[in-house]
């Protein structure tokens, strides 16, 4: 049984931690791209070799039926002029598709000790080449796993945040929780405005120290930054939550 709130808390944000990798922007030729640069190459793959394999093995493809034509006019195109465009649409698809796992820092692209351009999994990267999922039911710490694999760390004071972008942040404030108490947060009217919200909203005591903390953009892009107040937390006592003999039937 929750007992009654007696304090409340304003925390303001420190620092950006890291940016929260989101995976549901990815397809399937994306996955295809980093599990062959992985599985292949151990993580460090010749960009030629990259685009040989996803243009002529599955974007050119793609572009090539996407380009069909009416065979009263097929027939007058010359096969070669359709597989040479197919193929540019498909490099210029690649080049796409590389940028946008560059910007979820999954991959970079650098110079070989031979000059070669290559395509390098970042640690992120490659565990999402691996997708391994978390268990949350048998790790001693989700949290944790979940901040390791899926956090690429940017360490900022001063961020644009982008509209449904999610990012860990630290707050300037330490907080100290009993065993028997429980912090309820939401979001500041100062970033509440503009639709960005906490996807941690519930921090179970015993806790001392700085929270780290999940924001999820709002309806436009939005500059945060050190200073700023992004939460108000209100501390309540959990009474008798071990002892309480009601149960939830299922």
């Amino acid at each position: 049984m929750v007992g009654a709130m007696n304090r409340v808390l304003r925390l303001r944000l420190g620092y950006v931690v890291g940016k929260v990798v989101d995976v549901s922007v990815l397809d399937a030729v994306d996955l295809e791209i980093l599990r062959f640069v992985a599985e292949k190459y151990g993580g460090s793959a010749p960009l030629d070799e990259v685009r040989a394999i996803a243009v002529l093995g599955a974007l050119a493809p793609r572009w090539r039926e996407f380009l069909a034509l009416p065979p009263q006019i097929l027939d007058l195109v010359p096969q070669d002029l359709l597989n040479t465009l197919a193929a540019s649409m498909g490099g210029k698809e690649l080049e796409l598709r590389l940028r946008k796992l560059e910007a979820l820092g999954l991959v970079v692209q650098e110079k070989g000790v031979d000059g070669e351009q290559r395509i390098v999994l970042t640690e992120i990267g490659r565990e999402v080449a691996s997708m391994k999922p978390i268990d949350l039911v048998r790790s001693p710490d989700p949290w944790r796993e979940f901040f390791e694999r899926w956090v690429a760390p940017i360490e900022r004071e001063e961020y644009l945040l982008m509209p449904g972008e999610r990012i860990v942040v630290q707050t300037m404030e330490s907080i100290e929780l009993d065993s028997d108490e429980l912090l309820l947060l939401v979001p500041s009217s100062r970033i509440g405005i503009v639709g960005i919200d906490i996807a941690t909203r519930l921090i179970e005591g015993p806790r001392i120290g700085r929270l780290d903390l999940v924001l999820v953009g709002g309806y436009v892009p939005t500059v945060i930054g050190r200073g700023m107040e992004i939460a108000v937390g209100f501390v309540v006592e959990s009474r008798g939550g071990s002892s309480d003999t009601r149960r939830v039937r299922s």
